[in-house]
């Protein structure tokens, strides 16, 4: 068994849960769920390990709400990184993760104000609201819609944006190209924090609280803390879109270059493939790959983990932002289009009203 378990990645969790449980039946086992229960927390264990930790964030995924109560044991240790590691999969995991709620409430009322935050952060993406945020930078607007596709919010935002981010607080995270800085405002616009940088294409808030920034004309990828303390970085030619994934590591696409390249937090390059001028990224929980194709090409690409081309497909006729949901359906936006399509290709919902230059769309 100990020999099966450390195999894992060849054949699979789910094969393996169902050699295991075909086993223990065989075999007059009492508790094959006992069983299931202790294979996913050796995944979890997994997490810390660099060798192993793509695998067994892959693998958690694909048990999804079965790998919570695994991933809940994680949630009391000291060591901030893991603690926000096992989050991030928790808001990947979407909804199945709703047994999490309780203890990652506890978490958020709690004294410590990091882990606090952090587990806001986690719920966010746990208890969706069904609202699809939109960064029109044609407008400099910031736009809510609701799940009936009616806009219900406008934030005409000073300077322009061209990148926007809902956080915890219900404050927005922005990206202003032309005014060199990211800023935090309030839903009326008042600026609560700012970080100067050379063309700042995309800021994701990361769970610890820091900020992860990719600085266009500045050439590199960084992370800062609250103060603004440079705490990591990553030279890239124009970085535009950046995710720190839930390895630790960083996928970012750079247009001029061609490429997209995925980077361990010590700076090593892990992956590097090419894509005709990328734009956006993002990456899958089964190791996929959706990038968006700016400038003349304008569609998405599907890639395997390895880069392979899998398919290309364009719900509207400039494509600039792409999002999987975790019902499985794709949100996509573009020039005066956003629509969520099915596994099919059909479309299911579309923003009505003018949306403008939708640079990004994202639903929470």
């Amino acid at each position: 068994m100990r020999r099966m378990v450390m195999g894992i990645g060849r054949r699979g969790l789910a094969a393996l849960l169902a050699f295991a449980t075909a086993g223990l039946a065989q075999y007059g086992e009492p508790d094959p769920d006992l069983q299931r229960t202790r294979l996913l927390r050796r995944m979890v264990a997994f997490l810390e390990l660099p060798k192993r930790r793509a695998e067994a964030v892959r693998e958690l995924h694909a048990a999804g709400g079965a790998a919570v109560p695994a991933l809940i044991t994680r949630l009391e240790d000291p060591r901030l990184d893991l603690f926000c590691r096992v989050l991030q999969i928790l808001r990947e995991i979407g909804p199945a993760a709703a047994s999490a709620v309780p203890v990652l409430q506890r978490i958020a009322q709690g004294g410590d104000a990091t882990r606090a935050y952090a587990a806001r952060w986690c719920l966010m993406g746990i208890r969706p609201t069904g609202v699809t945020l939109v960064a029109d930078s044609s407008g400099g607007r910031i736009l809510e819609f609701d799940a009936k596709g009616e806009q219900v919010f406008e934030l005409v935002v000073d300077g322009g944006l061209w990148d926007v981010e809902l956080l915890p607080n219900g404050r927005f995270l922005v990206s202003q190209v032309k005014r060199g800085r990211v800023v935090e405002i309030d839903r009326t616009g008042k600026v609560l924090w700012k970080f100067e940088c050379p063309s700042p294409i995309d800021a994701d808030r990361l769970p610890n609280g820091h900020t992860l920034i990719s600085c266009g004309r500045g050439g590199k990828v960084v992370e800062i803390d609250r103060a603004g303390k440079e705490v990591w970085s990553f030279a890239s030619k124009w970085p535009g879109d950046v995710d720190r994934l839930a390895t630790g590591n960083t996928l970012l696409t750079d247009c001029p270059a061609d490429t997209v390249t995925e980077v361990d937090p010590q700076g090593r390059i892990v992956s590097r493939w090419t894509a005709n001028s990328p734009i956006d990224v993002q990456r899958l929980p089964n190791g996929e790959t959706l990038v968006v194709l700016g400038n003349q090409h304008r569609r998405i690409e599907l890639r395997d983990p390895t880069g392979k081309l899998i398919r290309t497909f364009a719900p509207v006729k400039q494509p600039q932002t792409v999002q999987r949901l975790t019902n499985g359906h794709t949100l996509v936006g573009g020039d005066g289009e956003l629509v969520e399509i099915d596994a099919a290709g059909k479309v299911v919902w579309r923003a009505r009203g003018k949306v403008g230059d939708v640079h990004l769309a994202h639903r929470y």
